[in-house]
């Protein structure tokens, strides 16, 4: 699968809005609320961009809701993989650190 161009990357990196939404409790209690705020932007196909934790839930909940937006791993959550896959190639400790500055 090829790296396709995100609408945000041909707007120059622009975002025009932004929605939040945080939960605590259950994923299907999420997908209710998230389901809600998503409702007035569901017509905007791939100009939705989502930004998340990698949950796969969360991900085939959105791919399911709005099958044409991007979704991005978010930058904490990207570095832990990069550090798994670090310490898979070359181990731990000090000998194993230099590969990631």
């Amino acid at each position: 699968m090829a790296l396709q161009t995100s609408v945000v990357e041909e707007r120059g990196g622009h975002i025009a809005a932004s929605v939040f939404v945080g939960h605590l409790g259950t994923a299907a209690a999420f997908g209710d609320k998230f389901a809600a705020q998503l409702a007035p932007y569901k017509d905007h196909g791939r100009e939705l961009v989502f930004l998340s934790d990698g949950a796969i839930w969360l991900r085939q909940f959105i791919e399911k809701t709005c099958p044409q937006a991007t979704l991005i791993l978010d930058f904490y959550h990207a570095m832990e993989h990069i550090g798994q896959a670090g310490k898979a190639c070359w181990g731990s400790g000090k000998a194993a650190s230099g590969w990631f500055k």
